[in-house]
């Protein structure tokens, strides 16, 4: 069929073809979820109707006489062009086919005319598009760069992130990406730095303008402003070393291996043979630079041509390293080896142009992205020494290979430095990737270690006209933010200091170079000029707003600088300019163009990156059309598509267009023709047989990630959607499904099927009104249900649903676009509130209340700044809701009409104020607060100001002075960069598996046996001394060793030493381990890691951790074996710990206290050994038992805090409980535990957690 797709032909990538609620019912559908059947009439069908009826013109002609900000003439207007589409007669052969495909959908249910749901979907033909350009992304965490229709075939089925622009910041977010088919004029975008980008006309992008606003706006309004282009972004370099059989398998080269050397071709003696993993050095990584700028690989050979001495010596060393011996004419060297012809292809070759030398596409493999940072500079110096100069102080990489140029353009960002394009037309296309001048000094300096070229750079360089336009924001921001700060250095290398730690009552600060500590008195003080968008107390400063209010004023990273009155320093360029270069436009040209268009869709953040430019993506049409239910027979089932597509043109759809400056002629709709549940007698209905509600994934209203929120009623869902009933609220676990809370919602009518087609609304009777609705198996279904969509979508869900006879159905799912964390008020307000009710939007509004039952009431009587209060709203209202201070209803739920889009709008709301018609009259001047659900007569100007602390940084959660210490968990030690300035006191877990596995990879002992101990020791002492330098004097406690049988197995030449246990949890782990005469020497090697961390690298803020202890006897013997290893307990600065894992630990807890300075409960553990339930156990945990809030697991918790506390030992928890569960941690608070080790995603929030807790005992 022309105009139908069923479900099963349709996926997120058919967006274009049938908008997102369709596309989305396809993905569930084909992903196996309860979905019930459907046809789509596609958005072609729209476009032919429109075509047949010759009505675009006459819409857009009314269009042009609306007046959107006057909400009368927007509603007529709109009336008059649904009345247009709805009155047209439908062409025939769209008719013919909608009544096919109903008549085959009826058949399938066995009935000649089935009852069916008709559903809007709306899509667009302008949703942001740009044309095959270079993007980076991830791809199951390998980074890749390539064209997007390239990455539309790699990443199918995969995950896929994007790079992505956010509160000042590139960060990777995860992405879909799809395709659509056009023929029109697009425009041709040059920027000044040399990038360039084709995109549709309507296509919105990010822009700074010169009153530093950072909006999105179409093109043609942003011409004069800056656009973002990529400065930096942030990648794991860990990469220093290839296991080339392992590379060669995922890359599908057939290869042999004989004693550790890999051939690839039968004739072994022929052949120059490469190791089996290659240790990449600096040489080696040069020689990778060199061969991509101008090497060559022919047939198994690969040649170096160079007049030059020095490079062609670092080349040679590269090939002996490998056991190589290349020849050197003294033009050129070159080496023959099968193997190693292959593996530089891969690393240095993206195709093959035709036959012969110099065929080879050149490129930088994702892996080489990953690589050591000392590593990715020598492969820039290779690059340089093989075609790239110094031209007027800047560097320049030049190369024949658009994709070349763009995969160095994001290696260059990957290090740090902001790069140019410069473009050479004609037969000989040639591109340079140009490094400013300010950065290229600081490029000089680590490039010079590894060139063979020498390269001399001034160091004081003021101006770069490339650059030049930049510096009027800058004094910009000076003029207009700049204030006087107090600054404190440090008197010994005058370093910047910060706070820290008070002692015995004085302010302490520690040197941020130096690390050393310093009372105040003996600092060196002096002032600067700061630029801030908050004033000295924290508050937001007239004109500036938070990032996620939508339009940002200045922005909190850009504004984040530092400067002196007259002049710009390097330390301004660093911080305003910190991930993202502000790029002027110099040229916008249309150019014809048929083909694909693509678009990465990345929720929340709404932007991606692509050809170094940070562009702008999809706008939210959900919920904004109609949906019929109960339509039976073809004729209605005609006539509801056209009542569809005329709903295109509601007052709110129209005017949520406009403000989002996409063009109507460009926005179409399909129509979802579904299979009707809940054609069921009054009577069943009656019996509670059909319920239906809304979900999220996440708490709606506080952002929550670790809670499902469902909202229940009886009926058809419509009447929760609207608005129109009181809904029950259940709050349920996402990890255990649990139920955390309930709240019985009135529920006084249903809306119910009826013979003929259509709804009726009844009454529900007393007794059902008063009792939940949903059963354990319904909340269950759903439960599983959330969080299989969450985990299929990759992000936070909204959902609709439905249970018939007791079995749950999804409708519909979307992303969850608004939602927020939690903050509690510190403001004590005297007087009584007057109304309570649900909050449903954040915030504080002050202004006149005015009761409004219909839109016509608001239309007369609404003006900006009152205060709404109705029974209910509908999509109809939004236009009168924009102007409202504030909205209270009398009916609703927290997913109600009214609250979702006051989220939307930013707008403070509370629903199901009962009351609200009683109590509230024409011109109150009232207070609402909705954060709390309540509504005070008069002003409360004080609830403002706590509104303007809109959120807890770090920095303000740090002045949060706590009893119990909070600690941070830490697995990866690069990522300790990230999270060195969170206010913790303290690292409470850091876990060493992952340095073992990523970083060593082998089984110690299988080195032991090969002679490497050292090599063992050497990492594990880098990665635990990353770690502790980075947040000296911090203590960092230091797990050994925990890998359980199983995992050490898949070490390589683990299966010679593991054997092969049933039960790994319970098994051969922790202690036992270590005094074990087959792991003995494998756990010395770490207490001489440790040592070395302590004593070679002058780290004594390094304790350890001793994990699954079981026995005193077993602690005995592995203390004498770290003792005989330098470890031993009473060292200064040096502590012992041990975990509480096991039931045994927790009985004898005096005991073990003569053993340790202190001890961690590893909450998931010690929940398998007391409830004896698997913590692998995926049907156990899903049926309740792993529950770390059980009486039995609590009792044990309690008894080991007492009995350390008792000895004066610490007593801390490192396991994920705290971080997910506050009334967790509320009871490890109240129960005197010393300290709390959080991950670093939770640690902000937890903090303040804590406080308000301890706050609250007092």
């Amino acid at each position: 069929m022309k105009f139908i797709k069923w479900l099963k032909e349709l996926s997120k990538n058919d967006l274009s073809l049938v908008g997102g609620k369709a596309a989305n019912l396809g993905e569930m559908y084909n992903a196996g979820l309860p979905v019930p059947q459907a046809f789509v009439v596609t958005a072609e069908a729209y476009k032919e109707f429109l075509r047949k009826t010759k009505l675009k013109g006459k819409i857009l002609k009314i269009l042009k006489e609306t007046d959107f900000n006057n909400p009368t003439n927007l509603e007529e207007n709109t009336k008059k062009i649904r009345e247009l589409i709805e009155n047209a007669k439908m062409p025939e052969e769209i008719e013919r086919e909608i009544i096919e495909a109903y008549e085959k959908l009826s058949k399938e249910f066995g009935k000649e005319e089935e009852y069916v749901a008709i559903r809007s979907s709306a899509t667009a033909e302008d949703v942001p598009s740009i044309t095959d350009s270079y993007v980076i992304v991830k791809i199951d965490g390998e980074v890749v760069v390539d064209k997007i229709s390239k990455i539309c075939e790699l990443a199918n089925g995969k995950s896929l992130e994007v790079l992505s622009f956010e509160k000042g910041e590139v960060k990777w977010r995860k992405a879909g990406v799809y395709k659509h088919y056009i023929k029109d004029k697009l425009y041709k975008v040059k920027l000044r730095s040399g990038r360039e980008i084709l995109l549709t006309k309507d296509h919105s992008l990010i822009v700074l303008d010169k009153d530093l606003n950072i909006f999105p706006t179409f093109l043609e309004e942003g011409i004069d402003c800056l656009i973002p282009c990529l400065r930096r972004f942030s990648v794991e370099e860990t990469v220093d070393e290839i296991d080339v059989g392992e590379f060669f398998r995922k890359n599908k080269i057939k290869f042999n291996v004989i004693d550790g050397k890999i051939y690839v071709s039968n004739k072994i003696s022929q052949e120059n043979a490469i190791p089996s993993k290659i240790k990449i050095t600096e040489n080696f990584a040069y020689l990778l630079g060199v061969i991509i700028a101008d090497g060559t690989i022919y047939k198994n050979q690969i040649i170096i041509t160079s007049k030059d001495e020095k490079i062609r010596k670092k080349c040679i060393e590269a090939f002996k390293e490998l056991g190589l011996n290349p020849k050197d004419n003294g033009l050129d060297v070159r080496v023959e080896s099968a193997p190693l012809a292959r593996l530089i292809k891969l690393l240095t070759v993206k195709e093959k142009l035709g036959k012969g030398k110099g065929k080879n596409v050149k490129s930088i493999n994702g892996l080489l992205f990953n690589l050591k940072r000392n590593l990715k500079i020598s492969l820039i110096a290779g690059y340089f020494d093989g075609d790239g100069c110094l031209s007027g102080e800047r560097f320049e990489f030049a190369t024949k290979f658009e994709s070349l140029a763009y995969e160095l353009l994001y290696f260059l960002s990957s290090l740090g430095y902001l790069t140019f394009i410069g473009k050479r037309e004609g037969k000989k296309k040639a591109y340079r990737i140009i490094i400013p001048k300010k950065y290229s000094y600081k490029l000089a300096l680590e490039i010079s270690k590894f060139s063979a070229k020498k390269i001399e750079i001034e160091d004081k360089i003021e101006h770069d006209e490339i650059e030049s336009y930049k510096l009027n924001v800058k004094e910009l921001l000076l003029d207009k933010f700049g204030r006087k700060i107090k600054v404190r250095f440090c008197p010994i290398c005058k370093g910047k200091l910060e706070i820290t730690s008070p002692y015995k009552n004085k302010k302490r600060y520690r040197c941020l170079n130096c690390h050393k500590i310093f009372y105040e008195e003996q600092t060196i003080d002096s002032e600067e000029i700061e630029i801030s968008e908050r004033d000295e107390n924290g508050r937001f400063l007239k004109g500036f707003l938070p990032w996620n209010t939508g339009v940002v004023k200045g922005g909190q990273k850009l504004l984040l600088a530092k400067a002196q009155k007259f002049g710009v320093e390097d330390e301004i360029e660093e911080i305003l300019f910190k991930d993202v270069y502000w790029d002027k436009i110099v040229k916008v040209e249309e150019v014809e163009y048929e083909g694909f268009v693509y678009d990465f869709v990345v929720p929340f953040a709404e932007n991606f990156n692509a050809n170094g430019i940070f562009t702008h993506n999809t706008a939210s049409f959900a919920g904004q059309q109609l949906t019929l239910i109960n339509i039976k027979n073809k004729e209605n089932v005609v006539k509801a598509v056209q009542k569809c597509w005329a709903s295109l043109f509601t007052a709110r759809a129209t005017f949520y267009r406009q403000q989002k400056g996409f063009k109507h002629e460009k926005v179409y709709i399909a129509v979802v023709v579904q299979k009707q549940l809940g054609v069921l007698s009054k009577e069943e209905y009656l019996q509670g047989k059909y319920k239906a509600g809304i979900g999220f994934t996440i708490h709606p209203v506080t952002g929550e990630k670790n809670k499902i929120v469902v909202e229940a009623s009886y009926g058809q869902g419509e009447a929760i959607v609207s608005g129109e009933v009181n809904p029950d609220t259940y709050v349920i676990d996402k990890e255990s499904g649990k139920v955390l809370e309930s709240h019985v919602g009135t529920k006084e009518k249903m809306k119910i099927t009826k013979e003929g087609g259509e709804l009726e609304e009844i009454e529900v009777p007393e007794n059902m009104r008063k009792a939940l609705c949903l059963s354990e198996d319904e909340i269950k279904q759903l439960w599983s249900l959330a969080r299989k969509l969450e985990e299929h979508y990759q992000f936070p869900q909204d959902f609709e649903w439905a249970s018939e006879n007791g079995k749950v159905y999804l409708v519909q799912s979307r992303p969850v676009t608004v939602f927020y964390e939690k903050k509690e008020s510190k403001i004590i307000v005297e007087r009584p509130p007057i109304l309570k009710g649900l909050p449903a939007s954040p915030g504080v509004a002050i202004g006149k209340v005015k009761v409004c039952l219909t839109i016509e009431e608001a239309r007369q009587k609404l003006e900006k700044g009152d205060i709404l209060v109705t029974k209910m709203t509908s999509p109809d209202w939004v236009p009168f809701m924009r102007i409202a201070s504030g909205i209270i209803t009398t009916e609703g739920g927290m997913t109600s009409h009214a609250a979702i889009v006051s989220r939307e709008l930013g707008i403070p709301c509370i629903v199901g104020a009962s009351n609200a018609l009683e109590v509230l009259k024409d011109g109150m001047m009232i207070t609402l607060d909705s954060r709390n659900g309540l509504v005070y007569e008069g002003e409360i100007k004080e609830l403002l100001e706590r509104e303007k602390i809109y959120e807890v940084s770090p920095e303000e959660v740090a002045k949060l002075k706590t009893r119990t210490k909070i600690l941070m968990n830490l697995g990866v030690p690069m990522e300790i960069e990230k999270y060195k300035n969170l206010p913790f006191d303290g690292i409470g877990l850091m876990r060493i598996e992952f340095i073992i596995a990523e970083w060593i990879k082998e089984h110690p002992n299988y080195m032991i046996e090969k002679g490497e101990e050292q090599k063992y020791i050497d990492k594990l002492a880098e990665g635990i001394a990353m770690v502790a330098k980075a947040i000296y004097p911090r203590f960092v406690v230091v797990r050994f060793s925990d890998f359980k049988t199983n995992e050490y197995r898949q070490l390589v030449g683990g299966e010679k030493y593991e054997p092969q246990e049933e039960d790994p949890l319970m098994g051969w782990r922790g202690v036992s381990r270590y005094i074990s005469p087959q792991f003995e020497k494998a756990f010395r090697l770490e207490c001489r890691a440790i040592r070395k961390v302590r004593e070679e690298y002058k780290l004594d803020n390094v304790w350890v951790m001793l994990p699954f202890v079981r026995t005193t006897w077993e602690v005995e013997k592995v203390l004498k074996i770290m003792e005989e290893e330098g470890l031993k307990r009473g060292m200064k600065n040096f502590q012992i710990w041990a975990m509480i894992e096991v039931p045994s630990t927790v009985f004898l807890i005096e005991e073990f206290c003569k053993y340790f300075d202190g001890f961690s409960i590893g909450s998931n553990d010690l929940v398998m050994g007391i409830l004896l339930v698997s913590r692998d156990s995926a049907l156990l945990a899903n049926m309740g038992y792993f529950d770390e809030m059980n009486p039995a697991v609590l009792k044990a918790i309690k008894q080991v805090i007492k009995g350390a506390r008792k000895h004066g030992k610490t007593i801390s928890i490192c396991g994920q409980a705290p971080s997910i569960n506050p009334k967790f941690t509320e009871f490890l608070v109240k129960c005197g535990i010393t300290s709390i080790s959080f991950n670093p995603d939770t640690l902000c929030r937890m903090r303040k957690f804590v406080y308000e807790v301890e706050q609250s005992l007092k």
